[in-house]
């Protein structure tokens, strides 16, 4: 009998996790690139062949085998992200990098996650508040936490409303501090 559920996101989450973080490490390579062969980090004018470890290229004197595998992650690093990191002449083009990276994201979101502890100890309780930086509201999550064990839920309805009622002032305060905080760094 064969099982034709599809994978949970608990299933499948290590795998999705490993795929993301190989991207990010091809993203930084791209950025790394020229601090590691400085600005011409590719000569071109050799044949692309399949050197031996130790051979030498001719014109600039770095090993063969490094212009491959530079070559070979960025055709990789174009392929994957759409950025052409090396001229025509091997040299490094920093904005494509760093436009390969400003790019990855969807998107980003601010979000404020304030945190209203009602009781400690065995048993614990308190509300999750999520909002963006100008104080709206977007989700409430209650959690009630017992010795080893916790569990939480996210509030809609009437449950939603008198939670939010209690909460706002609480967000106000913080969003407040979030704000003056901000402000201090950006003087």
């Amino acid at each position: 009998m064969s099982d034709n559920r599809e994978a949970t996101c608990a299933e499948r989450i290590a795998s999705q996790l490993r795929g993301r973080l190989e991207d990010l490490e091809l993203l930084q390579w791209g950025q790394d690139l020229e601090r590691e062969a400085g600005t011409n980090v590719a000569c071109l004018e050799w044949e692309p062949s399949l050197p031996d470890d130790d051979d030498e290229c001719e014109n600039c004197g770095f090993l063969l085998q490094d212009h491959l595998e530079i070559l070979e992650q960025a055709e990789q690093f174009e392929s994957m992200f759409g950025y052409t990191l090396l001229d025509d002449d091997g040299e490094y083009n920093e904005e494509s990098a760093r436009e390969a990276v400003e790019n990855y994201p969807l998107c980003m979101d601010s979000n404020i996650e304030i945190r209203i502890q009602l009781s400690t100890g065995g048993p614990g309780d308190e509300f999750l508040v999520t909002c963006d930086d100008e104080g709206n509201i977007g989700e409430i999550r209650y959690r009630f936490l017992d010795w080893f064990d916790g569990a939480t839920v996210t509030l809609s309805g009437s449950e939603y409303a008198t939670a939010e009622a209690f909460c706002q002032s609480f967000v106000e305060y913080e969003v407040a501090k979030y704000e003056t905080h901000d402000q201090r760094i950006r003087y």
